[in-house]
């Protein structure tokens, strides 16, 4: 039994597929990368503070909104652990 694919694939003609390239592979590259414009810029690691300070780790975590206070408390652990590595590399 043939797949949809292969039945597909036995009816189309060189035009067809040359048409397939030319026209719609470029269309759907276009859309894809309005797509990604779209996407949110991932964090890059080189916009990192060099500094931060106690009074900003409280401030950023006082506007968080989690379903649970230990989440919260963990954001801060982990906050304050980033606060000193930074310092011990200085």
């Amino acid at each position: 039994m043939k797949t949809a694919f292969e039945i597909l694939q036995s009816k189309l003609t060189i035009a067809d597929t040359s048409e397939f390239r030319l026209i719609h592979i470029p269309e759907i590259l276009d859309a894809m990368e309005e797509y990604k414009a779209q996407l949110p810029q991932p964090m890059r690691f080189h916009c990192v503070p060099k500094e931060i300070s106690d009074e900003e780790i409280e401030k950023v975590s006082a506007t968080l909104d989690y379903d649970h206070i230990s989440e919260i408390v963990m954001w801060e652990k982990g906050a304050r652990w980033y606060h000193e590595q930074l310092k011990q590399r200085q």
